[in-house]
């Protein structure tokens, strides 16, 4: 897969915020989406606090992605839904951690009303081109 951070003049600098303002896809073979992923262990149980939520919700996107072969890298954007996006300085982290060479994908954060079980606070989607 070829892939391009678009940074066009005249946009602000998204990079310290851990997202690209647009990414070019050429030569891919598969397209992924990866369904919303969320603080939930094995097991079925929720962690807690947004920081480990999000964590988990990066390493299930993790595992799914290197189990069809590809990287974090093969991520081109993300839908973040929070309860409070107010905290998006929190998810930004576990994002750098994910991410530590920079490259970030294309990425929307949302504010929601609930998410499908009331202990989560944070839903990720993620579109993986390999």
């Amino acid at each position: 897969m070829k892939r391009d951070v678009l940074a066009p003049k005249g946009l602000w600098d998204s990079t310290k915020y851990h997202f690209s303002q647009a990414i070019r896809v050429r030569e891919f073979k598969d397209l992924i989406m990866i369904s919303g992923q969320t603080g939930i262990t094995e097991d079925f149980q929720i962690v807690e606090g947004l920081e480990a939520q999000a964590t988990l919700s990066l390493d299930c996107i993790k595992k799914i992605i290197t189990d069809a072969g590809g990287t974090m890298e093969n991520i081109v954007k993300l839908n973040v839904y929070f309860l409070d996006v107010s905290q998006l300085s929190v998810f930004e982290k576990a994002l750098a951690v994910h991410f530590p060479n920079g490259g970030y994908p294309a990425q929307t954060a949302i504010e929601v009303k609930a998410l499908a079980l009331p202990p989560l606070l944070i839903e990720i989607e993620a579109m993986v081109a390999l």
